[in-house]
Parts: C-alpha cells; structure tokens; sequence
C-alpha cells in the first residue's frame, strides 16, 4: 500500500492545470491530505501522471506534484 498526497511544494506547477487535476480528483478524490492506494492502483496513476508535462520538476524522483510514501 502506498498512501499518496499533494506536495505543497509544487501547487503552483502547470501539471495541475494540464491534466493533473482531473486525474488527481478520480484517484483522491481531490482530497489534499491524500489517500492510501494499492501497488496496482499506483503503477495506473504513475502511468497516467507522467504523461502530463511537468511532472518531473528536476531529476529528483522526489520532486514531483505528488508524494508517494510506502505504508508500514
């Protein structure tokens, strides 16, 4: 499971006006403080969410519009 959130970070990048609102809202809900998603449902949304430019903001993998952190 991985639980996925808005990196506050980058509100302000063009990905959210591109498209990744829209996918943000189908998989969250468009909830800001995130939701909690299976392997499978991620590896849909990573697909999907880097096909919208502007999702890698530099080459840090980290540095994306939204957070992915593993749940224990």
């Amino acid at each position: 499971m991985f639980r996925l959130s808005v990196n506050r970070e980058h509100v302000e990048n063009p990905w959210w006006e591109l498209g990744g609102e829209r996918l943000w809202s189908r998989v969250a809900g468009g909830d800001p403080n995130g939701v909690t998603i299976s392997a499978k449902q991620l590896a849909a949304f990573l697909t999907s969410a880097k096909r919208i430019e502007g999702w890698y903001t530099s080459s840090d993998i980290d540095d994306t519009p939204i957070t992915i952190e593993p749940v224990k």
